[in-house]
């Protein structure tokens, strides 16, 4: 998976990214354990005739439902998913993604087809009608969301029949059912950012796939609705730098996507602090995330890798606003690789080494180029140091790949918080399989925690020709 024109196995909405916590881990026997897993793909599908390895045993195949055994496997234990079988692009081009240290033995893992658009799986739905009752001088948003899932922020009209909008929605086809919409009308002061809420109006309704659903009206009213300061307190060690602070309206503990304010390092008072508008009553509440990037001669801006324009590393932070004070915390410890250096010869035997939080998933993301062709592999991990994995039970080694022409790029991203499992196995638990799938392809916080995601490239490896 390229981060170039792609996303990146973590990154979502720098608005936040989360999981939710879920199941305790199974110790195996010494025997050995069956393990009976589940591989599924962005929307929560099941993914069929995937080639699915662990180290030590010969590799299967997942049935018609994504499920597969292997048995007599001695834990912990890596899980590897290979998107070579459906893979139309040819076979020397190659796609994994390995589960590092598992022992749980009904793990549910997520992949991505590489044959397929990402989407193609999930369930669509289109949803428009007209806002009436609207304050002619305030800003007015709509907004459509089936948690973990929200819309896109489509077109808004303003005409002789009043505010027109049009919502679009991608969700897991399980989830077809309840969904929300939410108009909301707010003033503006002279930047541009909320200064007060006027109007809303809230409306539940049925989806399903394939929906196309006009005239969902939503009337505007100002009962229960009001307005309320927020300070906004950022802890962020070097060498992060500030960007930019961002509000988002949240929904009866919902994430909207509603933007209503951004403010940049100027925008600080004396003491470092920003001041927001929020909503209050009705269900609605606040969501703060502050997007920052690394400070100019620690890690690069911008760079030019392969010819191509690569964004500088880059680091968000989130939490909800329980009340006027609010503070949006990044850990102590920034991510920052260590090993190899960055321009050495690309070697399938080196120990990549980083720094980072303890309480961090992290994903590293190998990109190999070379004359034999194209391989992305990528780890998911708690540790800080990394093998590339063993590849030889799908009868495959890197080192074949790895010769004067080939190219190896690292990239790391590393997501924490309240919200986030603390073990691989908790990551492999179903309830959170099927989250993190939403959350890899839409990018939905949960709006009742906190968070923080970093994004840093490790560094390129090899010459090429």
């Amino acid at each position: 998976m390229h981060l170039h024109g792609k996303k990146f196995f973590f990154l979502a909405l720098l608005a936040g990214v989360l999981l939710l916590a879920g199941c305790g881990n199974q110790a195996p026997s010494n025997s050995g354990i069956e393990v009976q897993g589940k591989i599924i793909g962005p929307c929560g599908a099941p993914l069929p005739y995937k080639t699915v390895a662990i180290p030590g045993h010969d590799p299967v195949l997942t049935g018609l439902d994504g499920t597969f055994t292997i048995s007599g496997v001695t834990a912990p234990y890596d899980l590897v998913i290979s998107n070579a079988y459906l893979n139309h692009e040819g076979p020397s081009d190659l796609a994994l993604v390995v589960y590092h240290g598992l022992t749980r033995p009904d793990p549910v893992a997520m992949a991505v087809d590489a044959g397929s658009d990402p989407e193609d799986s999930c369930a669509h739905a289109k949803v428009s009608g007209s806002i009436t009752n609207y304050q002619e001088d305030a800003t007015t948003s709509a907004a459509l969301y089936m948690p973990p899932y929200f819309s896109e922020r489509g077109m808004m009209s303003t005409g002789s029949n009043g505010v027109t909008y049009t919502r679009n929605i991608t969700f897991a086809p399980n989830l077809a059912g309840n969904a929300h919409l939410l108009a909301l009308q707010w003033l503006e002061d002279d930047t541009g950012n909320a200064a007060s809420f006027v109007k809303y109006a809230k409306k539940s309704l049925t989806l399903h796939d394939g929906d196309e659903k006009a005239g969902e009206d939503l009337d505007l009213a100002s009962d229960g609705l009001g307005s309320r300061a927020l300070t906004v307190t950022v802890n962020m060690p070097q060498p992060l730098v500030l960007r930019n602070v961002l509000h988002f309206v949240t929904a009866d503990g919902a994430f909207t996507g509603m933007e209503t304010a951004r403010l940049d390092q100027a925008d600080a008072d004396a003491n470092g602090k920003f001041s927001f508008v929020g909503p209050t009553g009705a269900g609605l509440g606040s969501l703060v995330t502050v997007i920052a990037r690394y400070g100019e001669g620690i890690r690069p801006s911008e760079a030019d890798v392969a010819g191509m324009s690569v964004r500088g590393d880059m680091a968000g932070a989130w939490a909800t606003a329980d009340s006027g004070e609010v503070t949006v915390s990044f850990p102590d410890q920034p991510v920052l690789p260590i090993t190899p250096l960055n321009g050495s010869p690309a070697n399938s035997n080196a120990t990549f080494r980083w720094m980072g939080p303890a309480d961090a998933i992290y994903v590293s993301e190998f990109d190999l180029e070379s004359r034999r062709g194209y391989v992305s592999v990528d780890v998911v991990t708690t540790g800080t140091a990394l093998d590339l994995p063993d590849l030889s039970s799908l009868g495959f080694s890197l080192d074949s790949y790895i010769d004067n022409s080939a190219t190896l790029y690292w990239q790391l991203a590393a997501l924490g918080g309240s919200a986030v499992p603390d073990s691989m196995d908790e990551l492999a638990s179903a309830d959170n399989a099927t989250k993190l799938a939403a959350i890899i392809t839409f990018g939905s916080p949960l709006a009742s925690n906190s968070g923080y995601m970093f994004l840093v490239w490790g560094g390129v490896f090899g010459e090429g020709e």
